[in-house]
């Protein structure tokens, strides 16, 4: 392309009238000729940045202009870029203009912005800390043990024990792992565990909580929060997290269900495949079916809850689907799906009749 240009000025230069006299001496000719390629050739490096007209009129200032050539041509383009700039200071054209710490111009109205609404504690948030509780599927057999040897744990355990109607400690330290496994028994395994867990951050790293602006939890976690944040009482976080393991054990027996974690990447159809394998459960006749994507894990990591034949399904297909890696996990139900709906009647019931109050983290 480069060459059919550098043919198309000459010809239009030939045919010009007013360049007549100058190429009547046939020596200007490689001279134009080189002007004409030099001037291509900067065109396409990106580097031509001054034009001029020139009149060539002799053979003195043609040469001319072809040592001004090389001398341009030389500059490395980081030169031009540098003898091109100009640098000068704007000033704003009014006091509204001028930005201010916030993210709006000084006296402007802000009416759609959500910043004055939102409470800013006047302490450094990193003097501060927030305590997050895990759900099912972290139970696993010796759980507790290592802090039976703090204070008030022992008393947690038995008092737990004491509501739920069997040990819940001995089953925690010895199993066995099926048992403990099963939602009746995994839930409040979790629940006190993780209470077991602030008594020893108490002991060891108290202003942790002394400092706590904030709590949350994973499913059953949730309980466990507001149970540590002085919402709900420790009677009655036991109390209803036992209505809510065995009404969920009840729903996974009624339908045989489950979880798994898949690992995917960014051509993977996960929720694709939660479609098929719902109609591939359809199609064998099973009567409640269910298969979607119960929790957000992390980036290309998510967990997916259903019927176990459709999980069963995706594991054998997930070449089909690119998925990468899957795994079941070590709980009896398809949590957060429609096939827990009978479950969900008992446990709100059971709502009804806890007291829970409004309470920040920082009044406990």
């Amino acid at each position: 392309m480069r060459e059919e240009i550098i043919h198309e000025m000459w010809r239009r230069l030939l045919q010009c009238k007013t360049d007549a006299a100058v190429i009547r001496d046939e020596s200007l000719i490689p001279v134009l000729h080189r002007r004409i390629s030099t001037t291509v050739n900067l065109l396409f490096n990106g580097s031509l940045q001054r034009s001029s007209t020139v009149k060539v009129s002799s053979e003195e200032d043609a040469q001319k202009e072809q040592n001004d050539d090389k001398k341009y041509s030389s500059e490395s383009p980081k030169q031009l870029l540098e003898n091109s700039s100009v640098n000068t200071d704007t000033v704003p054209p009014g006091p509204d203009d001028i930005w201010s710490d916030g993210p709006y111009p000084t006296k402007s109205n802000y009416r759609q912005s959500q910043a004055k609404f939102s409470v800013r504690p006047n302490i450094d948030p990193k003097e501060t800390s927030i305590i997050l509780f895990p759900g099912q599927g972290t139970q696993y057999v010796g759980m507790g043990k290592e802090m039976l040897e703090y204070p008030n744990v022992r008393s947690i355990y038995e008092a737990a024990s004491q509501i739920l109607g069997y040990d819940l400690l001995r089953l925690s330290l010895e199993g066995p792992a099926d048992k403990l496994s099963k939602t009746e028994y995994q839930q409040p395994a979790v629940v006190v565990a993780s209470l077991a867990a602030v008594e020893k951050l108490r002991e060891e790293r108290p202003h942790v909580l002394e400092s706590c602006i904030g709590v949350a939890g994973y499913s059953v976690g949730e309980i466990t929060a507001l149970t540590f944040a002085g919402s709900l009482s420790f009677e009655d976080a036991i109390k209803l997290v036992k209505v809510r393991a065995e009404a969920m054990q009840y729903a996974s027996e009624i339908v045989p269900s489950g979880m798994m974690t898949v690992l995917y990447g960014p051509d993977s159809r996960l929720e694709f495949a939660c479609s098929v394998a719902k109609e591939f459960c359809q199609r064998k006749g099973i009567p409640e079916v269910d298969c979607r994507i119960a929790s957000y894990l992390y980036p290309h990591c998510k967990v997916i809850a259903g019927n176990d034949e459709a999980l069963s399904f995706i594991q054998d297909n997930k070449d089909d689907f690119r998925l990468k890696r899957l795994k079941r996990l070590p709980v009896s139900g398809a949590f957060h799906t429609n096939l827990m709906k009978p479950a969900a009647i008992l446990v709100r019931k059971m709502e009804k009749d806890c007291m829970v109050e409004s309470k920040s983290c920082m009044e406990t």
